[in-house]
Formats: C-alpha cells, sequence, structure tokens
C-alpha cells in the first residue's frame, strides 16, 4: 500500500482552516468576556444590593464560559492535532463527508471516518467546503466521498468496506 504524504499545498489550505476556526472561537470569547464585563459593571451600578451583586456573580460565570471559548484559540494552527492525524492515518480513511451544521453554532467541516470506525473532522470555512473535500480526496483516494443515509449504514457496518480500490493505469 502506498503511503500518502500531504502536499504542502494541501497542508496550507487545511491551516488556512484550522486558522480561521480558531479565529471564530477567540472572537466569540472575546465578546462574551467583553459583555459579561460591561453587563456586570451596570448591575453593579443600576441594581441594588442582592440583585446587583447577584447579576455582577453570573457575569463571572460568564467571563469563565468566554475564557473557555479562548482555550481552542490557542496554539499554532499548523501544529493542530488533526494535521497530526491525517499525516499518520491517511491511509486509514475510508469515507469523506461536508457536515454543516446551521444556527446558532454555524459551521462546516470534513468528516473523515476511519477503518476501524471511528471518525475525526477538520474544519472548512463556509463555502469553501468543496475545495476542501476534493483536496482531501486527493489524499485519500481509497475514500468513499459524500454522504448518503445507506453510506452511514455500512459505515456503521463495517466500515473497511467503504475502502475503494486503487485506479489501475492501462499499460
Amino acid at each position: 500500500m502506498l503511503s500518502a504524504h500531504m502536499t504542502p499545498d494541501l497542508e496550507a489550505l487545511l491551516v488556512e482552516q484550522i486558522r480561521a476556526s480558531k479565529k471564530g472561537f477567540r472572537q466569540g470569547g472575546l465578546t462574551m468576556i467583553v459583555l459579561m464585563i460591561v453587563l456586570a459593571g451596570i448591575s453593579l451600578v443600576a441594581l441594588d444590593g442582592r440583585e446587583g451583586q447577584g447579576l455582577a456573580a453570573m457575569c463571572a460565570l460568564g467571563v469563565l464560559v468566554g475564557l473557555l471559548l479562548l482555550i481552542p484559540s490557542l496554539g499554532d494552527p499548523a501544529k493542530a492535532k488533526i494535521l497530526t492525524t491525517i499525516r499518520s492515518r491517511a491511509q486509514s480513511i475510508v469515507w469523506l463527508f461536508v457536515f454543516t451544521q446551521r444556527g446558532q453554532a454555524a459551521g462546516s467541516w470534513i468528516v473523515m471516518g476511519f477503518d476501524d470506525g471511528t471518525r475525526d473532522r477538520v474544519p472548512a470555512i463556509m463555502g469553501r467546503e468543496d475545495e476542501v473535500l476534493r483536496a482531501m480526496a486527493g489524499l485519500c483516494p481509497q475514500a468513499t466521498v459524500g454522504y448518503s443515509p445507506a453510506i452511514e449504514a455500512q459505515f456503521t457496518k463495517a466500515p473497511v468496506e467503504l475502502r475503494r480500490l486503487p485506479a489501475r493505469t492501462a499499460r
């Protein structure tokens, strides 16, 4: 079996996706922290006694949540754990598909299904999912690409059966 190696172009594309995801967490965390500090200040000034203190205490919890949102944004995107996983397990990837979540926690990811039945995902900038999926499919030509309930059932039952045979070249 040939070993798959991430090209510099693919690596740069994935790092860009991870960097954008980290930026979203950073912006969300900082926004929440600032909002909670302002709200705590207003509550202490505008409300009397226990009401103001109670709301300020709740805001302190909000600041802690904001700090927890900042944690994923720390670190070098080029050293993200998912890149190590892709580098070391590219030959084990048997399924690739786009997962997009809409609404409050909107985001897009390329989900990777491995031959042992586990899954992992790499973030994808919304609107660029197909570009990332095509690049990942180039790294993992053995993987089934796309989502359907039938593929999901097959992955659940016997993930290794989603492995595609490599295309043969004519001699």
